[in-house]
């Protein structure tokens, strides 16, 4: 993503029918300051609230702000001649970006009780092994290795264990990333994605691309199906598809009844008899080609398997190339066929 931040911005406009001291009662709560410090805010207008974000946590300011009853705006950080004040540390409307490293698979990772890599949970694994709950937040030391005299084997040997153990490792990573997981009898993802449009969105540039945010997206669900992509422009963003489903389409009961597969960049279902109804299957199931954020998202993206529960924070976004090349997310879940499939750009994502 292009290294450009994001300021957030308050011209001291109140939301229709809020009244000042009501607007700034709020704020006072909201960021955890007195009512001198809230006044400054409306002295002399336009200030900066926040500064040196990204746009996604600059989004998120402005909503909470918002919600407070004030009108603010975002704007690319530049060297401008308005006061700030707020400090960082005075508010509380800032996302926790504190992270921990867990304690079985050293995976890094943000706060959590359950790991999102090897599955722990945090709070188990400690008291059973014995260790403090902080060394969750240290990286897992490795043992020193002990030198010890290794017998020498002839080269006809090694021509015949290398290979060998190499077969292991491939077979066992292909078994890891086909085999399924099992979620259990029931409804494991009982609730709809939620989105909300974003008017006026703010562009940027990921990849030589420009991304534009369409709407707010929250999803937990059960995936169907994986499929990854290696070659073609689209991969180059979305190296894997996800096709998942809620509802009753995360249920065993009727997930078993319904042949499921992905290819170029489509999800397919068959059935012999209808478990539940057409329409049911259609708008509670979907396929979704996921841009990861960040390097993180994007190894964890890997690890994903059929059967696993996901949760993904983000946003529905359309992408421009130079060459007048797009693709654009679908904004509902009851369309099918070509368009029909959601483009989204995952900020956070966990495997339950």
């Amino acid at each position: 993503m292009e290294s450009k931040s994001w300021a957030v911005i308050l011209d001291g406009k109140l939301d229709t029918g809020q009244t000042p001291q009501d607007v700034k009662n709020n704020l006072a709560q909201l960021f955890k300051v007195n009512a001198a410090k809230i006044e400054q805010l409306f002295a002399s207008p336009p200030v900066i609230i926040r500064k040196n974000l990204t746009y996604a946590t600059a989004l998120k300011y402005q909503r909470a702000v918002e919600k407070a009853g004030a009108i603010c705006r975002i704007e690319a950080d530049e060297d401008r001649p308005l006061k700030m004040c707020l400090d960082p540390g005075e508010t509380s409307a800032e996302i926790d970006h504190r992270r921990m490293t867990c304690p079985a698979c050293s995976c890094e990772q943000e706060n959590a009780q359950k790991c999102s890599r090897c599955g722990i949970v945090i709070s188990k694994y400690l008291a059973k092994t014995g260790r403090s709950t902080s060394a969750a937040s240290l990286p897992v030391p490795s043992p020193t290795p002990v030198q010890q005299s290794t017998p020498r084997r002839s080269a006809a040997t090694w021509m015949v264990v290398v290979p060998l153990v190499l077969i292991c490792v491939m077979a066992a990573f292909i078994w890891r990333e086909k085999s399924p997981v099992s979620c259990g009898p029931g409804v494991c993802a009982p609730n709809a994605p939620v989105q909300h449009p974003i008017n006026n969105p703010l562009t940027f540039l990921y990849r030589d691309y420009q991304v534009t945010p369409l709407a707010t997206f929250e999803i937990e669900a059960r995936v169907l199906s994986t499929r990854r992509y290696r070659s073609g422009r689209a991969a180059e963003l979305s190296p894997v598809d996800l096709a998942l489903g809620w509802g009753r389409m995360s249920d065993d009961n009727v997930l078993k009844d319904i042949e499921i597969r992905q290819s170029n960049r489509f999800f397919y279902w068959r059935v012999e008899q209808f478990p539940i109804p057409l329409q049911e299957i259609e708008e509670n199931s979907a396929n979704m080609h996921i841009i990861p954020a960040n390097s993180d998202i994007a190894q964890r993206l890997q690890d994903i398997r059929k059967g696993h529960v996901v949760r993904i924070n983000g946003y529905l976004i359309r992408v421009d190339g130079r060459d007048k090349w797009h693709w654009k997310s679908s904004l509902t879940r009851k369309d099918t066929g070509n368009g029909a499939c959601e483009l989204v750009w995952a900020e956070q994502l966990e495997i339950i």
